[in-house]
Parts: C-alpha cells; sequence; structure tokens
C-alpha cells in the first residue's frame, strides 16, 4: 500500500506541470471561442437592424394594403429578431442598454400597428433612418438611441 501510495505521489508530481498547461489552454481556448461566438451574435444582431432599416427605406405609398402589410410585418420580423438577439450580444452589458432596448423595441411596436407604422414610413422615414443608421454602427450612441426612443413612444402615444 505504501508503494502504491508512494507511485501515486510520483505520478501526480511528474504530470502535475502538464496538467496544469492543459487547463491553461482549455480556458484560452475556451475564452477565445466565447468571444468569437459574441462577435458572430453582435454582428447578427446589427445585421437585423440593417435589413430592417432596408425595409423602413421602401416606399410605403406604392405598396398595394398587402404590400403595406407585407412591409410593417417583415420589418416588425426583423426588429423583432435583433431584440432577441441583444439579450445575447455585448450590448446587453453596458450602461446604455435600456435606451438601446428602448428604440428598438418601440420601433418594433410601431410595426406591430397599423397606424403607427404608417406614420413611421411616411412621416418620420427621414428620422428613423438617420438614427437607425447611427445605432447601426455604433450600438451605444446614448443620443441616437433616446432620439429613436423618444420619436416612436411619441408616435406609439398619440395612437
Amino acid at each position: 500500500m505504501k508503494k502504491l501510495l508512494k507511485f501515486a505521489k510520483i505520478i501526480i508530481k511528474k504530470t502535475m506541470p502538464f496538467a496544469l498547461i492543459i487547463s491553461i489552454l482549455y480556458i484560452i481556448v475556451i475564452n477565445d471561442f466565447r468571444k468569437q461566438e459574441k462577435k458572430e451574435i453582435d454582428d447578427s444582431f446589427t445585421n437585423q437592424l440593417v435589413l430592417a432599416n432596408g425595409i423602413l427605406n421602401t416606399d410605403y405609398n406604392k405598396n398595394d394594403d398587402e404590400g403595406k402589410a407585407y412591409l410593417r410585418t417583415t420589418a416588425a420580423g426583423y426588429l423583432y429578431s435583433s431584440l432577441n438577439l441583444m439579450n445575447y450580444s455585448s450590448y446587453i452589458n453596458n450602461e446604455n442598454r435600456n435606451d438601446l432596448f428602448g428604440a428598438i423595441n418601440n420601433l418594433y411596436l410601431c410595426m406591430t400597428k397599423s397606424n403607427a407604422s404608417r406614420v413611421i414610413f411616411t412621416k418620420y422615414n427621414k428620422e428613423v433612418n438617420q438614427y437607425l443608421v447611427k445605432i447601426i454602427r455604433k450600438p451605444k450612441d446614448k443620443e441616437a438611441c433616446k432620439a429613436l426612443d423618444e420619436l416612436t413612444y411619441s408616435v406609439l402615444k398619440s395612437e
């Protein structure tokens, strides 16, 4: 039994540095993987906003009722996707997250309501586009988020 314990101590002594090195390498690889995953989620988040902005820049009045409904629901879908991705992105962990969430959420809510979406597409299209472009470029832009949040909130409130 003593020989077995002595042998175990020798093995542990000799393998400990290797185990430590393997553990450190594992932590480094996992950390890099998580960073890459977070970057991909951040990119997907902004891509959904780009797609929504593309739909919002469509000439709303040139469409029939079915086309208008398509524009509203498609934009709403992209905005909804971006809201869901935001929960897993790096943007959820910043001081501006409430403004960013509020801006996208209110725009999403506008797209789910016929009158509010019509107002966004026709009356405030230029402003919404400007704010969304700023947010796409820099999701932590507090001023653009607040401005879009206030604009969309006022549209929702006026309904």
